[in-house]
């Protein structure tokens, strides 16, 4: 019997490959260990791709509702209204057509609607509203596009500056010589 004992000992697979059932173990339990670290990257490499492409739709969808083009929508039937008056020196008509303008979200980043702004404070002769709306033109204006055709003959940019400039200057003038007590001019 312990002859026959000895012949199984010596005939398993590990006792004639002289290694240990020990030994068998752990290169089986790295390769699960390795499985596992495999799976965890894929599905972060998955969660990765999918946060892309919610971030690439979102930045999409963005474009193409973007601020500036609802605004432009909103603005150009107010253009369109203005530029009779624009043009001309009724100052009563523009003011309404600028109430609606300054009521439009987003306006103040639409250079069409600044430009009807800054004419309409040049025309009644404020210097203080008038500068202020055209810094903000100057920030977002465009000279490769200009302004919208539906303006007409809209002024240069650089005619408004000089315009509001007179303005500040008139402006200035008349309170030196009111300060002073000298006669208008």
């Amino acid at each position: 019997m312990r002859g026959h004992r000895l012949q199984n000992r010596h005939t398993t697979p590990q006792a004639i490959s002289g290694v240990s059932n020990e030994a068998t173990a752990r290169p089986v339990i790295k390769t699960i260990a390795s499985k596992q670290q495999l799976l965890l990257i894929a599905a972060v490499m998955i969660a990765l791709a999918v946060v892309i492409g919610l971030i690439v739709r979102t930045s999409i969808k963005t474009e193409k509702t973007s601020p500036v083009a609802d605004v432009s929508l909103a603005v150009k039937p107010l253009l369109e209204e203005a530029k009779p008056f624009i043009e001309a020196s009724n100052t009563g008509k523009l003011a309404g057509i600028v109430a609606k303008v300054q009521v439009t979200k987003g306006y103040d980043t639409n250079q069409d609607a600044l430009y009807v702004v800054v004419v309409y404070y040049i025309k009644t002769g404020d210097p203080v509203l008038a500068r202020s709306n055209l810094n903000k033109l100057l920030a977002v204006y465009s000279g490769k596009s200009g302004f919208s055709k539906s303006l007409g003959n809209a002024k240069p940019v650089t005619q408004l500056e000089s315009d509001v400039i007179f303005l500040e200057t008139q402006s200035k003038q008349l309170q030196y010589s009111s300060s002073r007590g000298l006669p208008l001019q």
